[in-house]
């Protein structure tokens, strides 16, 4: 079995940077929410099974499947899983772990794929990003397919529903064209089903980095990560983007354009930063929210936000907690999907890795070659 890739999450294999040197309007756009992570949470460093209400370990009963590294977990209405990994493949489980539906194939025929580089799920359809197209397979018939020719000038890096039949489309090769023309641009546009564009949304304003852009939560909500030192959530509603969350990490806040004015457009210097920057993975339940954050040095803290109390949870992941990480969400559970996770006591994991590991070791005792669905919920 290949074991999920060894890919570092702040590494700079990975990061996309792109640039724009125009005003920041966003700076003043209403928020609905303002969450303050450094004054809010309690950061746990052992014990985090205390926080967790309920953890589900699912093995997935296919242990010929082989994943790379997780790019994406979607939910449909009934709880089955669709995933995506970095290889551009598409896999389906159920709750009980077994295969869902058989997913269209890679090939060149209209019910088929060459790559998915990202896939979202509408009220009736799965949609996959297969540049220049979006295929939208019928979800009661993964056979059924219709297509949206993109008339695109610039690569796309994420996909997200819009209206009744068409797509938002995020584009992080939009900020370099200011650079060069002095005109404006925008990071995402809505798009109709006849691959006709309808609007522009989000002035680029500084560096973005192309990485995990659009996650999904709760009813099919689909959130925009932070493009910039504001740290503002765009919720992608179906008739416009509208700020949702906004992170204040006070003077711990990455300043904003420090990745031109101060580090020089050096990535390592800019990720390693003692600021706290690149918020990501922003997975919602009915009752908490969750997302992760570089900090000093590129350490990964994690925040889990009771909504009702405003009060949250945050732990940090080592470098060898590549494997297990939350990347989706319904209404009462977050999900991750990762392999048997290794614990051996000379490498250093943090405590969500490690409670999830030994649960994991609990119930599969003899064989290593399952890949597991986790579902958490929190108190």
């Amino acid at each position: 079995m290949k074991r999920i890739a060894c890919i570092s999450f702040w590494g700079c294999a990975i990061f996309l940077a792109v640039s724009c040197h125009n005003s920041a309007p966003s700076e003043s756009v209403a928020v609905e929410h303002i969450l303050k992570p450094l004054m809010e949470s309690t950061e746990v460093t052992v014990g985090v099974e205390s926080h967790i209400d309920s953890l589900e370990v699912i093995p997935i009963k296919d242990t010929s499947i082989s994943l790379s590294t997780i790019s994406k977990i979607l939910l449909d209405k009934n709880g089955n899983l669709f995933v995506l990994d970095f290889s551009g493949s598409i896999f389906s489980f159920n709750q009980q772990g077994e295969n869902y539906q058989e997913m269209p194939e890679h090939g060149r025929a209209s019910n088929e794929y060459i790559r998915a580089t990202d896939i979202c799920i509408s009220e009736k359809e799965l949609m996959v990003l297969d540049e220049p197209l979006v295929r939208c397979f019928s979800l009661d018939n993964l056979k059924e397919v219709r297509l949206i020719d993109l008339p695109l000038d610039t690569p796309i890096d994420a996909i997200a529903p819009f209206g009744a039949d068409g797509v938002y489309l995020f584009s992080a090769f939009s900020a370099q064209r200011p650079m060069v023309t002095g005109k404006k641009d925008y990071l995402l546009s809505s798009y109709d089903a006849g691959g006709n564009r309808i609007k522009k949304y989000i002035q680029t304003e500084d560096v973005t980095f192309s990485m995990f852009n659009i996650s999904q939560a709760c009813y099919n909500k689909y959130y925009l990560r932070p493009q910039n030192s504001t740290n503002i959530f765009y919720l992608l509603s179906q008739d416009e983007p509208l700020a949702a969350y906004k992170l204040d990490f006070g003077n711990e806040n990455i300043p904003k354009r420090y990745y031109y004015d101060v580090v020089d457009e050096d990535m390592v210097r800019y990720t390693t930063s003692d600021y706290y920057k690149l918020p990501m993975e922003l997975h919602e339940t009915t009752k908490h929210l969750y997302f992760r954050v570089a900090g000093k040095d590129a350490i990964e803290h994690c925040f889990v936000y009771n909504l009702a109390t405003k009060k949250a949870i945050s732990w940090k992941d080592c470098q060898d907690d590549y494997e297990l990480r939350i990347q989706g969400a319904d209404k009462n559970w977050f999900y991750a999907i990762t392999p048997y996770l290794d614990n051996d006591e000379q490498v250093e994991h943090g405590p969500f890795y490690n409670y999830v590991s030994n649960r994991i070791h609990g119930i599969d005792e003899t064989s290593r070659f399952h890949f597991y669905i986790v579902k958490i919920k929190y108190k």
